[in-house]
Order: C-alpha cells, then structure tokens, then sequence
C-alpha cells in the first residue's frame, strides 16, 4: 500500500470564489430578526370565521386565503422558503413522496379543487389582529401543514400559476407554551391510513355493487 502511494501528491488548493453583497441598515435588521425567528406577517383572505377568546388562548380565525397570499408569508426577500417557521412542526418536508406529488399535481392540473381535498394548514403565533381581511400575525410557527406549504413553495418556483388555488388557515393566537405544545399533538395525532383503505371509496362500493358468488359445475363465477 504503501509503494502504491508513493507517488501520490498533495496540492493545496488556493481558488475560491467570494461574493460579497451591500445591505442597508433595514435589510440587516431583518436578517437579525429572522435569526431570532422575530417575524410579523400580514395574511391576506377572502373570508374568515372568528372563534373569539377562549381559555388558555388568545383570538381564533379560520380563514380561506389564496395560495399566493400564503405563499408570500412563507417566503423571505431572497425568494427562498422560511424554513424557521416550522421550527415547531414535528415533521419535516419529506420531498418527493406520492401525497406530496398527488398535491403538486392536483395544483397543476386542478388548482379550482385544491382546497377541497387538503386539509390545510395551522399557525400559531404570539399576537394576532385582524383588519380589513388582513391578518397581522406576529411570529407565526406553523405546526401542520409542512408538506402543504413546501409543495405550494415548490410549484410556485417553477413558475406554475397559483391564481386559482384556495387554501383553508387556521390561525390561533398562543401565548403558553402548553397551549401551543397541546395544538400540535392535537394537529399531528393521525391514525395511520394504508393505501388499499381506500378501494372502499370506489364508485362500485358506493353505488350498491353486490359480488354474488355460486358454483356451477365446479367453476366459481363472480357478478357485481
């Protein structure tokens, strides 16, 4: 081993490329804000239910918004995703698995019926207003709906029209950590559902199809 090595050399490498970039004063207050996870959000919505105060939680709106007034909160100047508003979601973007590309699908293909087959999304966050069907959302954290909120960040990169597309958001004001740790085991708690469950919801299953099975001569025929 040691022969074959012999004539092997090492060489130190001094090319590198540096890209320096100016910023003002606000853009850097901004970066230092991002890194503290500091955020205010302005959501914009087309309609809303408003469940008033309840215990241990502040202020509670249901809203549906369009995907693009989502996707501008989830997004920083640079255009790129902010990944620290998932900082307390107890999964992370799993990529390219078949929900996940049923859903990027459904928004290239169907966008007008995206909203009826997602579940949508929860945030949490420090303080909430509402005026004007704007919502101002201070540090918001979502807790479900990470999956949703990449693939949206995904299409919208690639330049697919999101015009169309609705998303329901549910948005609850939490200022006790027990509160906010409570929403996210209740927002994540799902039983697992295999694939093969959903055969049952075939039109033949709903429509009354029966399966009448006899022996004829020792054969085994099926109608439906």
């Amino acid at each position: 081993m040691a022969e074959e090595n012999a004539g092997a050399q090492s060489k130190k490498c001094t090319e590198y490329t540096v890209s320096i970039q100016q910023i003002d004063e606000e853009r850097l207050l901004a970066i230092a804000k991002a890194n503290r996870n500091e955020y205010q959000a302005t959501l914009e919505y087309q309609d809303s239910i408003q469940f008033g105060e309840l215990e241990d939680a502040g202020q509670v709106y249901v809203v549906l918004c369009s995907a693009d007034s989502l996707v501008r909160i989830l997004t920083n100047e640079d255009g790129l995703i902010r990944a620290n508003m998932f900082d307390d979601n107890v999964r992370d973007y799993q990529g390219d698995t078949d929900v996940n590309q049923e859903m990027e699908a459904t928004l290239s293909a169907n966008p007008v019926n995206f909203v009826l087959y997602n579940n949508g999304i929860t945030i949490v966050c420090d303080k909430l207003e509402s005026k004007s069907k704007i919502l101002n959302i201070k540090n918001p954290q979502i807790v479900n709906g990470c999956q949703t909120c990449n693939s949206l960040y995904k299409v919208k990169k690639k330049g697919n029209d999101l015009s169309q597309v609705q998303v329901i958001v549910k948005v609850i004001e939490a200022t006790m950590p027990e509160v906010t740790q409570g929403i996210v085991k209740g927002t994540n708690r799902q039983n697992i559902v295999y694939e093969e469950a959903f055969e049952t919801i075939r039109q033949s299953h709903r429509t009354g199809g029966f399966l009448q099975c006899y022996a004829d001569g020792g054969a085994l025929q099926g109608l439906l």
